[in-house]
């Protein structure tokens, strides 16, 4: 059964299990004293539910506390807040508040709304319908006292201040607090930006800014329809005056709320077009941190277990580097070999994790692969990045993509011929050598630019007398039995595996091309160790995938990863960049990756 980290919290671990068919979610308790009371809350009222709204439950192990239930969506709004069609809004507010409504129905209240919470269903159309509410952790009855172990709490700026603090715990549940913070969860996907900007975005003024881009907002996605919908635009406008904090105003919040959902009545039905969509249309968008969506390849062998090891212990460093600067999303994949039992290659680890998620995942990570030989399947984690049926890579839309392999060996089919694959690339690059007439043939312009570019940035990695000892580093290596690929080729040229998505092994220079292509993504290389085979093929690899190739010693794989992680902000990237000389003057882990950055800035 495949496990793979989606959120981490003191309150909660939250895991996608099963297969791409039949996925569902695992919901373990936190490091939090009584975390596992949250479980058992969300368990009775999903029970309840039972389906109607949210997820389904499939079992609750009452012994260690881990709540199984139906998987619901792929993204949450706060993951592809500015990747929503303009006209997904009113379609998408009106699905939201028909289940917000029959929670209340039901005699609940969510009292967790927020983008984070809100599910929706994305492919490779973008954002294409909505999925649902989840996290009911925090529901209470209708009308009960707020006393409850764990029962105060929220996020800010979306609950209302009278279920956040203590103050607050003999005041009865009221469906007004889930209006307000559904009131603020819409009005932030009008505005757009980060939670943070939001929350500044209200105190200005007396909510007064705020209320201006709301209206201008609406006014483009509601159209023609504005004025049939205008008791929602009083409730999202009330919303961020500073009165509607007030416990006295949650009545008037509940009835504002019950108007805007009947005022929405209108778009029952219906749903939005994908195609010749406008995405980014928030005024805040422009001002948003840089996005970065990172498929991370980790060769998970015995060999690469001291680095492992290291990047564990200091992986915080990274968490502290991007938190609230850059809006980063990881998947984390372990790397390893075809194997005789039918397993895949590849085991995703975690999906589509914020930092502090992704070091929860990188501490359960074990470098305990049984290496068979020298190749490892990097052609096949390659093909499944760029796959759009069944998606196993799916990164938001206006967002920078990167994939990142990080190991120490190579490809199957990297050694299929005594000959490296640079030989040819050389010769395009530099024109085709005639002895002959002791001539050059034209050059390929398309590849000579690949070339040079990539010579340029990696002067250290590109020198002649590397470039001789890793052709002969190639010849040897196939001549040695023991270090050549043990799959061979049938019948028609395939080699066939087991245990893989496809049954005939992927060619590596088409899968690059096609994450390049078809997946729109740079991928950058980081090699470890001394085999030359390997440095070899992965500085080809990030040549043909447009980014970088890095090697590095002990310990310089946090920096590197830093480094790449921080590439899509000149600004950060240059202050990591100055402290880590400072702390480490002769690394040489961030030269080819600063001369990307440079490149970047000039090409944008």
């Amino acid at each position: 059964m495949n496990k793979t980290y989606l959120h981490s919290s003191t309150m909660s671990d939250v895991f996608l299990c099963g297969t791409k068919k039949d996925a569902y979610i695992e919901k373990h308790r936190g490091t939090k004293p009584g975390s596992e009371l949250i479980l058992e809350r969300e368990n009775e009222v999903l029970q309840q539910l039972n389906g109607v709204v949210g997820p389904r439950v499939i079992k609750f192990n009452e012994v260690n506390k881990i709540l199984t239930m139906t998987k619901i969506g792929t993204h949450d709004l706060s993951d592809v807040l500015h990747d929503l069609p303009i006209d997904s809004i009113p379609i998408l507010t009106y699905k939201f508040f028909e289940d917000l409504n029959k929670i209340h129905e039901r005699g609940f209240v969510h009292r967790d709304i927020k983008p984070g919470n809100i599910m929706v269903k994305v492919d490779n159309r973008g954002v294409y319908d909505y999925a649902g509410i989840v996290d009911f952790g925090m529901t209470l009855r209708s009308n009960k006292k707020q006393n409850e172990p764990l029962a105060i709490g929220g996020t800010k700026p979306y609950t209302h201040p009278t279920q956040s603090s203590k103050e607050f715990k003999e005041t009865r549940t009221n469906p007004g607090q889930d209006w307000f913070a559904a009131a603020r969860t819409v009005s932030h996907l009008l505005v757009g930006g980060s939670s943070p900007s939001f929350e500044a975005l209200i105190k200005k003024g007396d909510g007064a800014e705020a209320s201006n881009l709301i209206k201008l907002a609406f006014n483009r996605c509601f159209g023609s329809r504005k004025n049939d919908t205008k008791p929602l635009l009083d409730l999202l406008l009330f919303s961020v005056k500073p009165e509607s904090e007030s416990q006295s105003e949650l009545m008037p919040l509940l009835h504002m709320g019950t108007n805007a959902f009947e005022s929405l009545q209108i778009y029952s039905g219906t749903y939005w077009n994908t195609k010749n969509k406008q995405i980014s249309f928030q005024d805040s968008s422009r001002h948003r941190p840089k996005r970065h969506d990172v498929l991370l390849i980790v060769d998970n062998t015995e060999s690469m277990q001291s680095e492992i090891e290291f990047l564990k212990r200091q992986f915080d460093e990274i968490a502290e580097l991007v938190k609230g600067r850059i809006d980063l999303r990881i998947d984390l994949w372990s790397l390893g070999d075809y194997s005789d039992g039918g397993k895949s290659s590849i085991t995703p680890l975690g999906q589509r994790m914020r930092s502090d998620t992704f070091q929860q995942c990188v501490g359960d990570m074990q470098a305990s692969v049984e290496q068979n030989d020298e190749a490892e399947a990097y052609e096949v984690a390659l093909q499944l990045a760029y796959l759009a049926q069944p998606i196993y890579w799916n990164p938001r839309e206006a967002t920078k993509r990167t994939i990142i392999l990080v190991g120490d060996s190579y490809a199957h089919g990297w050694l299929d011929r005594e000959y490296s694959p640079w030989g040819p690339v050389v010769s395009k690059a530099r024109g085709k050598f005639d002895k002959a007439t002791q001539q050059r043939a034209p050059a390929d312009p398309k590849i000579k630019k690949l070339y040079d570019d990539f010579t340029r940035r990696h002067q250290v990695y590109m020198t002649k007398d590397t470039e001789i000892s890793e052709r002969e580093a190639h010849s040897s290596a196939f001549k040695t039995v023991q270090w050549r690929d043990t799959k061979i080729k049938e019948k028609g040229g395939h080699v066939y595996v087991d245990g893989e998505l496809h049954k005939n092994r992927p060619n590596y220079r088409k899968a690059i091309e096609r994450c390049v292509e078809q997946k729109n993504a740079i991928i950058h290389t980081i090699g470890i160790g001394e085999n030359k085979v390997s440095s070899s093929f992965l500085k080809f690899v990030a040549m043909f995938g447009q980014g970088t190739y890095t090697h590095v010693g002990n310990g310089e794989l946090i920096i590197a990863l830093k480094g790449i992680f921080s590439s899509v902000d000149a600004k950060i990237f240059h202050d990591l960049e100055k402290e880590t000389l400072e702390l480490n003057p002769t690394t040489q882990a961030l030269n080819s990756i600063t001369t990307f950055v440079i490149d970047s800035m000039s090409e944008d």
